[in-house]
């Protein structure tokens, strides 16, 4: 596999130190720090402005998404099971952090410019070795200085954080992020991925930490979902007001393009990077007799099956392609997403990016030929 290398330095003991200011930020499951003399305090928190959703963001908005990431910052030697599975998503010989995935799905959405903190000593591979690490880190206090800085900070006009949550609460890595850059008057949201215990009181502290800013509704991803997680990403965006850009029709980060003809009409999507969508895919080229229904999709069996574990949504997105597991059916939904009444849940494997319309003159039935 393709591995970032980063030269290693070997981290001292933390001295005990009996600094009282608690550290803030959020957190995940890629737990750790690397333990070094402190040299720097954390800051003594405040209340945030506002903790909760906005009205609506100007569209207009200038978005920084700035993110901490274990994997990215920790010795690497290629061996996956030592940095632990759970904290990254492997794509072929690609490794990503789960927070940089999910970065990458907020900054798609609203258009906004990727930063990654970049601590100035690595963090060990082993992932005990860093759990013990960042409870020292945390106990001293130290906040972990940072190699790299925002190019022109004052441009943004929102922030989005993200991390992985340590020990319950957010990694001092990103309360280093928050002490080195002045973000008063910004919007501040959080996100994070965590391994099933949600985010702790990482939010609240990030909220502590901004007390000049506002601060909006945080969305935690648990680490095993986050290849999956586009919808629940999406949804949350829309909540708070995120900006928006519109997306190209054509491939985006992680999608294979496809191309279907559906009795003569060709018609162009993309198939996700799940599980699902590459079983899918293994038995391209193929062709589904799918049949109408309610105006809303069309629907057809697959030779062969799909292992899943996944018991799919009651719902849907307009120009989705899903995997329904409890019939072996595949399916084109392009209209009613607002009215869904499914009775079995669906998976999402990849979306039409094609105008919808050429879907109001099919026949009842048609057959529909699947192409990479």
């Amino acid at each position: 596999m393709n591995c970032k290398t980063t030269a290693f330095k070997p981290f001292p003991l933390l001295v005990a130190a009996s600094l009282a200011l608690p550290l803030a930020g959020c957190a995940s499951e890629e737990t750790g720090a690397p333990a070094v003399e402190p040299t720097t305090q954390a800051p003594e928190p405040e209340q945030a402005e506002q903790v909760g959703k906005a009205d609506e963001l100007p569209s207009d908005s200038k978005v920084l998404v700035a993110y901490f990431s274990r994997w990215e910052n920790s010795v690497q030697t290629g061996d996956v099971d030592t940095m632990t599975s759970a904290s990254v998503v492997v794509q072929g010989d690609e490794i990503t952090g789960t927070t940089e995935y999910v970065a990458d799905q907020v900054a798609a959405y609203t258009g906004g410019d990727l930063f990654q903190m970049r601590t100035s000593e690595l963090y060990p591979e082993d992932f005990d070795e860093t759990v013990d690490a960042a409870h020292e880190e945390r106990d001293a206090p130290y906040l972990p200085p940072l190699q790299n800085t925002v190019d022109n900070l004052d441009q943004y006009d929102v922030v989005f954080l993200g991390f992985p949550i340590w020990s319950s609460t957010a990694p001092n890595a990103a309360a280093s992020f928050l002490a080195e850059n002045d973000l008063s008057g910004k919007t501040v949201v959080p996100f994070c991925t965590h391994d099933g215990y949600g985010q702790g009181s990482s939010f609240a502290r990030v909220g502590e930490l901004c007390p000049a800013s506002t601060v909006l509704e945080g969305l935690a991803v648990p680490a095993a979902e986050v290849q999956s997680s586009q919808t629940d990403v999406v949804a949350w965006l829309e909540s708070i007001g995120a900006p928006h850009v519109e997306e190209s029709p054509s491939q985006q980060a992680g999608e294979t393009p496809v191309s279907i003809d559906i009795g003569g009409t060709a018609i162009e999507g993309v198939l996700f990077d799940t599980p699902e969508a590459r079983a899918f895919q293994a038995m391209m080229p193929c062709t589904i007799s799918m049949v109408r229904y309610g105006d809303r999709e069309y629907y057809g069996s697959i030779e062969g099956s799909i292992e899943t574990d996944e018991t799919g949504d009651l719902s849907f997105e307009d120009g989705a392609i899903t995997y329904c597991p409890t019939n072996n059916t595949v399916a084109f939904f392009f209209s009613q997403s607002s009215n869904p009444d499914l009775t079995m849940g669906v998976i999402p494997i990849g979306r039409v990016t094609s105008d919808l319309a050429a879907f109001d003159a099919m026949g009842s039935r048609v057959e529909a030929s699947f192409q990479n």
